[in-house]
């Protein structure tokens, strides 16, 4: 009775949300009210890593109730893509099962595309920082992958390589790396010949491309996204509050390296990329100032270097979100916030797609530092037990569903309440 009371309100929320939405596009201006461009609306999904063991009746478990729970939410709000990170450990085959269940299961039964990010947790029992280093006692003699390969970028694409090798077309792209051009809580970043050389060599063995013995792998047929690079630029590690490269001039300098980009584009006549992941926003995003100041200005940035080097490849937004725990952001204002960016950047062909940041809220969840940027919040608590420092509820149920979820099913013309995605969790 209990949960069936959840769903009934859980129904009265969505419905409430429904009416409450924002002014329509079309009265603003004449902006499409929905999206026709197919595989353009992405969400960042809580990772499936996280919710290995979550449930405390199966502690050595997938919890496969959240992830279904999380897959009918995102398919009801209409997303289409999914991005989701992959976390590997001492573990390394272990890490890689806890991954399965939602590429394997749910994301095929709802038809959603996974975006896999290839992050530094790809080595998470490593220091980020390793990749870096560049002195001699870093780096690998003889490697398979060619020269300048260190061993934290040794272990990082043998790991990559596994994971394209398990799943192979269930991923549909692939992104390297995560705002490595400024990275917390400092705001150094991994230098662009390193980030390029990475790339360079994820590409060229995926492909196959010069590879020893025409060595291939999955994820052959997989786009491969260079990682989202974060707006505000790279620190300066001898002057504060400096920035050494902006976001473009740290894009340039991955194209121009002669030791990756510039020598592959020399041997084989185009870049070892399909495209570049984009965060436009910084650390507050508002609609008291001009869309285009945080978002627009940025993607012209970054459209310029591609068009200096590349200009038939798109831009992906890879995180866009908007948390309502900062100060001066309004909850009446999120509708129109996610309307306006999806709208907007729907209509530039340029633009790949836009994934919003993020599915769930999560930790902490009150004070100076909230992360309130969930579609929607599943309540959770403290428990230094899991690997993230949290616990959901198990079910993975929202107690409450912003207004993010019906304007996406609005855009996207997704209907409210499809049965055989909603009914069996009122049942329950």
């Amino acid at each position: 009775m209990r949960r069936l009371t959840f769903g009934l309100v859980l129904l009265l929320m969505l419905a409430s949300t429904l009416a409450g939405a924002d002014t329509p596009a079309a009265a603003r201006g004449g902006m499409p009210q929905q999206i026709s461009r197919a595989s353009f609306v992405g969400m960042v999904v809580r990772d499936p890593f996280y919710e290995f063991g979550s449930d405390p009746a199966n502690p050595a478990a997938t919890n496969a109730a959240f992830q279904d729970e999380m897959g009918r939410m995102l398919a009801m709000a209409g997303v289409q893509w999914v991005r989701l990170e992959i976390h590997l450990g001492d573990d390394v085959q272990g890490d890689l099962a806890k991954h399965d269940y939602f590429i394997n299961t749910v994301a095929p039964r709802h038809g959603f595309k996974v975006l896999a990010l290839l992050a530094f947790d790809v080595v998470r029992d490593r220091n980020l920082w390793d990749l870096n280093c560049l002195q001699a006692e870093c780096m690998v003699g003889g490697s398979k992958y060619g020269g300048g390969v260190n061993s934290f970028m040794q272990q990082w694409l043998d790991r990559s390589l596994m994971v394209a090798d398990r799943y192979g077309s269930r991923i549909a792209a692939y992104e390297v790396l995560n705002e490595q051009n400024r990275l917390p809580p400092s705001g150094l970043g991994i230098e662009p010949t390193i980030t390029g050389r990475l790339m360079t060599k994820f590409y060229r063995f995926c492909h196959g491309i010069g590879t020893p013995a025409g060595e291939s792998h999955g994820c052959g047929q997989s786009q491969i996204v260079l990682g989202g690079l974060h707006p505000r630029g790279t620190g300066d590690p001898t002057k504060p509050s400096t920035i050494k490269l902006t976001d473009a001039q740290y894009l340039a300098a991955i194209y121009s390296d002669p030791s990756s980009f510039a020598s592959f584009y020399k041997s084989y006549g185009y870049y070892p990329l399909d495209g570049v992941g984009y965060h436009p926003y910084p650390e507050e995003v508002r609609l008291s100032l001009p869309r285009q100041v945080y978002v627009d200005t940025g993607i012209q940035r970054m459209l310029k270097v591609l068009d200096a080097y590349d200009p038939s490849k798109p831009l992906w937004i890879t995180e866009i979100g908007y948390n309502l725990a900062f100060a001066g952001n309004d909850p009446s204002q999120l509708g129109a916030f996610v309307r306006d960016i999806y709208t907007t950047l729907a209509q530039q062909p340029r633009i790949a797609n836009v994934f919003w940041f993020k599915y769930e809220d999560f930790a902490p969840a009150e004070g100076s530092n909230a992360q309130k940027w969930g579609m929607v919040r599943i309540p959770f608590t403290a428990d230094a037990s899991r690997p993230d420092g949290v616990r959901y509820q198990a079910q993975g149920q929202p107690a409450e569903v912003r207004t993010t979820f019906s304007v996406l099913r609005e855009l996207t013309g997704t209907p409210l309440f499809p049965a055989r995605a909603y009914l069996p969790m009122v049942a329950r």
